[in-house]
This record gives structure tokens, C-alpha cells and sequence, in this order.
């Protein structure tokens, strides 16, 4: 489902001539600019002043539920950021309940995310995700889509300030700061008080359950440690990693949360930033089309391909080969192998998009046939069960390759607005 979602949304995106991120030389001012990256954590609440007293020096750039808080305190970010590609972003973003708001800030995004959140702001633009379906059309020459002057963002998830960094390391910012980028927890609060999390009174809205998430425990940046979950703990290795491949970068963390690899730890007296107020606007204006590429040719290659019937050709080759009878569980166990290796086949072919479309699905399901097999301890017996099961995958596949057609041009439309109010 996520899968067909990604190639949907980017049908969308890219018939909406949605830029997308160029492989360019970094405009030479980044290397210079400062840019603080503002997450939704706690500690965002107690760094407030000092972001609101230094906005004019440095690009703000907000991530995910942040804009909430930031909207609070008054604060109008550089850019903003999202990455999630189901619609309850689009309703996260609507309760800010501040249309113009929004309008008025340029938002970087993923190629996954649904088109309505981008319709909420007037000027866009996508960097390419990593094994997604949707990246592996577009970066695949064979197919037919011009993607030369096209990048790729890497360590961009699974958290918003992930993405973040890793697009203001890649259009080559050197000084970077991270502010209520937490990824756990040094006390009570979870999130920044001014957002969506709390009520207007600062009552926690029950919204992220912080005692059952928060089942581990890691080094802390400011702290001896923090709690955390497992998801803020591969966000962090992500970020340290990410900084890995660029050594040149000075990356500061000011959070009271989890301790990142790569990030110096930081008190806002030993900052030092250029004394200097820049016309941000025309900043952001360059940057914006510097690092744009046009998609109005590839929109137009990415339909073609999609009106293609590859993924109902495949699917039935794959059908095919669990079709014919078997003897043994050996015979069973080689029917699913060849399966398997017909799928993984394709990894260097042109069509590498089917991988990441039926991975999962090809893993999940051999595992409950596998276990169908097997676990009887009559060989006869675990061949009814297989047998059984393979009729209800073939079936699975069918109705696969239905679906398909039928969602490949949808939108998700995952309403859950009531939660957010």
C-alpha cells in the first residue's frame, strides 16, 4: 500500500510541475550561512528567545509538527519541511488553522508525500527517496525518464529533522544547529508545549503515549541519558551517519535529548554566529532556483510508463510459477525460491521499481507458507496446509494486480482531523 501510494502521489506531484531537487554545485553563500534546524522537542520551548532574537542572522527551518508550535510563538520559519505520505499530515497541518501561514512558506518534501499537503503552500519542492518505487522510475534511463540532472537524498528519514539535515547538507550549508531535535526524553514533556500535543493550556492531549513508546534508554547530549524509542534512536544513528559522509560540516546539537554522533554539543553562550542581517527572502529565492529541476518533460515520461501493464505482466509470472503440482516439501521450498528469485532478479534490470513494490509482500507471505509447510510434523499434512495457502496467495496476487489499476492514480485520503483539533 505504501508503495502504490508513492507512485500515485508522484504522478500527481509531477503533473502539478512540482520541482524536484537538482544535482548542482551548492550555491558558494551556503557554506557561510548558519541554519538552525527546528524540531518539535521539548527543549525547543526553552530556546525559544534565543531563535526569536537571532532569526534575522540565520535561515529557520522548521520540521513535521513544529510549525504548530512555531506558528505560537510567532515565529515564521525560512522553510519547512515534511516527509510523511499519508493524508494526516495534510490534517496536522490544517489544524495550524492558519491558511496564509503557511502560503507564505516554501516547504522541501519527500517525492512521497501526498499533493494536497503541497497545495498547501505556494512554492515547493522534492528531493528524491531512496527505495522507493516511484525514485527507482524516475532514476532508471532505460525506461525512458531524463533524470541526469536529478539527486538523490540519503538518511532522510524515519523522523522530519532526519530529512532536514540531510537536505541542507546536501545544497552544502556548513554550519548547522539543532534545536528541539530531542529524540527523547530528560523529563516530563515529550513534545514542545505549544504544539499539537498539548492543549492550549499545556495539558497533555494524550496523543503520543510517552510510557509505552519510550521503552529505552540512550547516551544524552547535555544529560547523562535519556529515554527514548526505537524510532528517535534510528533517527540519531541516521543523523550521525549522514554526517559521517560529510566531515566538513560543523553540525551543533543544543537539545536536552539524545546524544548524536558527529553533533557537538552546545549551549547557546558558546554560539557564535556572523553579525550580520541578510535579505533572507532573496536568499531563499536564489536557492530555490538554483536548486529546481523543471519536471514538466518528466511528468509526461512517468505517466507513459505507469499506463504500462509491467506490473500485471510480472505478477503473473510470478503466479505462474507456484501454479504447477509438487510432491514433496522440497518441491515446495524450490517453487517459492524460484519465486523469490525471479523477483530479486530485477534489481539491475529496468524494471528494479517491481522489487520495491512486492519485497515485502513476496517476505511476508513465503514466511506463512514456509510455516504451513513445516510445522506439521506429517509431511502429507504440511503439503495440504501449503497447498491451501498458495491458492489464497494466488488469489492475493490477483486481486493485487486489481487493485493496482484500480489505485495507481488515487490519493490517500486517511481522514483523521478530529484527533488533531
Amino acid at each position: 500500500d505504501d508503495s502504490l501510494m508513492a507512485l500515485a502521489h508522484q504522478y500527481h506531484t509531477l503533473n502539478n510541475h512540482v520541482p524536484l531537487l537538482a544535482k548542482v554545485e551548492p550555491l558558494p553563500e551556503c557554506e557561510t550561512r548558519s541554519v538552525f534546524i527546528l524540531g518539535n522537542g521539548p527543549s525547543l520551548d526553552e530556546h525559544i528567545d534565543y531563535i526569536r532574537a537571532n532569526r534575522d542572522k540565520v535561515l529557520l527551518v522548521s520540521g513535521g509538527t513544529t510549525i504548530r508550535a512555531l506558528q505560537q510563538y510567532g515565529i515564521t520559519p525560512d522553510f519547512h519541511l515534511e516527509m510523511e505520505r499519508t493524508k494526516v499530515t495534510y490534517t496536522v497541518l490544517k489544524s495550524v488553522a492558519d491558511d496564509a501561514f503557511l502560503k507564505s512558506i516554501p516547504l522541501l518534501t519527500l517525492n512521497t508525500v501526498t499533493p494536497d499537503v503541497l497545495n498547501l503552500f505556494d512554492r515547493s519542492l522534492m528531493g528524491l527517496k531512496l527505495q522507493e518505487p516511484s525514485t527507482e522510475i524516475i532514476l532508471n534511463s532505460e525506461l525512458g525518464c531524463d533524470s541526469d540532472n536529478l539527486t538523490q537524498l540519503v538518511f532522510a528519514n524515519p523522523t522530519v529533522s532526519n530529512l532536514a539535515l540531510s537536505y541542507f547538507t546536501r545544497m552544502g550549508f556548513k554550519n548547522i544547529y539543532l534545536f528541539g531535535v530531542d529524540l527523547g526524553f530528560a523529563g516530563d514533556a515529550h513534545h514542545s508545549k505549544k504544539s499539537i500535543y498539548y492543549n492550549q493550556s499545556g495539558e497533555d492531549k494524550l496523543l503520543f503515549d510517552k510510557k509505552k513508546l519510550s521503552g529505552f534508554v540512550s547516551p544524552g547530549n547535555h544529560v547523562e541519558e535519556v529515554e527514548t524509542t526505537m524510532i528517535f534512536q534510528m533517527s540519531a544513528k541516521g543523523m550521525g551517519e549522514l554526517l559521517d559522509f560529510y566531515p566538513d560540516v560543523k553540525c551543533y546539537n543544543l537539545g536536552n535529548g539524545i546524544k548524536i554522533k558527529n553533533a557537538i554539543p552546545t549551549y547557546p553562550d558558546d554560539v557564535v554566529l556572523a553579525d550580520e542581517v541578510f535579505d533572507k527572502a532573496e536568499f531563499v529565492d536564489r536557492m530555490l532556483a538554483h536548486y529546481s529541476a523543471d519536471t514538466q518533460v518528466l511528468s509526461k515520461q512517468y505517466t507513459a510508463i505507469l499506463e504500462q501493464d509491467i506490473f500485471a505482466n510480472f505478477v503473473d509470472e510470478m503466479i505462474a510459477l507456484i501454479k504447477s503440482p509438487i510432491a514433496t516439501r522440497y518441491d515446495a521450498l524450490e517453487q517459492l525460491h524460484q519465486q523469490f528469485k525471479l523477483l530479486n532478479s530485477q534489481y539491475k534490470t529496468k524494471y528494479a521499481f517491481l522489487v520495491e513494490l512486492l519485497n515485502g509482500t513476496l517476505q511476508h507471505c513465503h514466511a506463512a507458507l514456509i510455516k504451513m509447510l513445516l510445522l506439521p510434523a506429517d509431511a502429507e499434512q504440511g503439503l495440504v496446509y501449503y497447498q491451501q495457502g498458495i491458492d489464497i496467495f494466488v488469489n492475493y496476487l490477483e486481486e493485487a494486480k486489481v487493485k493496482y489499476k484500480r489505485e495507481l492514480f488515487e490519493v490517500d485520503q486517511t481522514d483523521i482531523s478530529d484527533i488533531w483539533k
